[in-house]
């Protein structure tokens, strides 16, 4: 059994190796400390440094590299599949009954709107409320990183992402000028139908979008907080 001195000096050989997720390093701890121990029970005369230098060449140049590699494969996979999984829930029962209150806002506000201006004021009321939740994202985000005191690689931003960049680019094709966007609709003194239920269908995505990422980051920072509760400043 090794000492935790002799634990230390292995997560500090996974720092100057370049692995800085504590997630990882316990990962590579763990393999590297039942390899360690099974050399020094087979050889009781060898000492931990000299194990720890056989077991490393065991590992290969990239080694520890392909470790974190395959991880973020398949962390990158298993988010993919969650990301999926609660976007799909936002229509089907019972969330579905808040994606049908969204397109009820926005069909019933142009509906009982009297002229193009009020077209545009709905548009400016989502501008409003995109503010609102990128603001808010960036909160949360940095609520979590204070919280955490060592970097996970299950935690990492990269995951949560969704390139949502494109839909951006379509409401582009669709407004009158593929120049205007967004910010070149409300500076104008009417505003199309065609426009407005562009922009309310982007709204009403971003939202879902929003609402799933969001519970993603909360459902996998719970996760991390019972898996590697050291990894979290207390």
């Amino acid at each position: 059994m090794l000492t935790d001195e002799q634990v230390q000096e292995l997560y500090a050989y996974c720092n100057r190796k370049g692995i800085h997720y504590y997630d990882v390093q316990v990962e590579i701890v763990d393999h590297m400390a039942n390899a360690i121990e099974a050399k020094m029970q087979a050889d009781p005369s060898m000492e931990f440094k000299k194990a720890l230098e056989e077991v490393h060449v065991s590992f290969g140049s990239f080694g520890l590299k392909e470790i974190v590699r395959s991880k973020s494969i398949y962390m990158r996979k298993s988010y993919k599949q969650m990301r999926r999984k609660l976007l799909w829930s936002y229509f089907t029962f019972p969330k579905v009954a808040l994606t049908i209150l969204l397109i009820l806002l926005v069909t019933t506000y142009q509906q009982f709107s009297v002229s193009a201006n009020m077209l545009m004021y709905g548009l400016s009321a989502m501008g409003l409320v995109f503010l609102y939740m990128f603001i808010s994202q960036e909160l949360l985000n940095k609520k979590i990183r204070k919280q955490h005191r060592q970097k996970l690689l299950m935690t990492d931003p990269q995951y949560f992402d969704f390139g949502f960049f494109y839909l951006i680019f379509f409401i582009q094709i669709g407004s009158r000028s593929l120049n205007e966007g967004l910010f070149g609709v409300l500076g104008k003194e009417n505003t199309t139908l065609l426009e407005y239920y562009l922009f309310s269908g982007l709204f009403i995505l971003y939202s879902i979008f929003w609402l799933v990422r969001k519970e993603m980051i909360n459902t996998v920072h719970r996760k991390a907080m019972e898996q590697y509760p050291a990894a979290f400043a207390k």
